[in-house]
């Protein structure tokens, strides 16, 4: 146990029971493993995105959550036939092959007269922005 961790729980200890607990009592002290068992608790997360089927599990989430994902996924894998498993890859790859989606023409904002008209206009450009961006395509 680290030096730091042992002056924070003991001045968290001392904060709510009004005493210091004693070196021999860290190891034994009910309230000292409660606390470090929260604090490891908070600790488990993933240090950097997973993949769990076709999710992916970004960095931050909870191992709860990774095992949670995991153990549906094997739920609905062995609740499928050979069948429904080849159907449902297919959807995927027709799914995947459809084109990009259509993404409007820009408007020039200084074309319109009203502040209100070229709001608008730079809220529709800001939009089709983030539609090129998500599907790749630069202009």
């Amino acid at each position: 146990m680290s030096d730091a961790m042992r002056d924070y729980f003991g001045a968290w200890y001392q904060d709510h029971f009004d005493r210091r607990p004693t070196d021999a009592g860290y190891e034994t002290n009910i309230c000292w493993e409660a606390w470090r068992a929260a604090i490891e608790h908070a600790h488990s997360v993933l240090d950097s995105p997973a993949r769990v089927g076709g999710a992916t599990l970004r960095k931050g989430v909870h191992w709860a959550t990774v095992i949670a994902s995991a153990q549906r996924q094997y739920e609905i894998n062995q609740s499928m036939t050979p069948e429904q498993r080849a159907e449902m890859r297919k959807t995927i790859k027709d799914i995947q092959a459809q084109p990009s989606p259509l993404v409007p023409e820009p408007k020039d904002a200084m074309s319109y007269r009203t502040e209100r008209e070229q709001a608008h206009a730079m809220g529709w450009n800001d939009c089709r922005a983030a539609m090129l961006n998500a599907s790749g395509n630069e202009e």
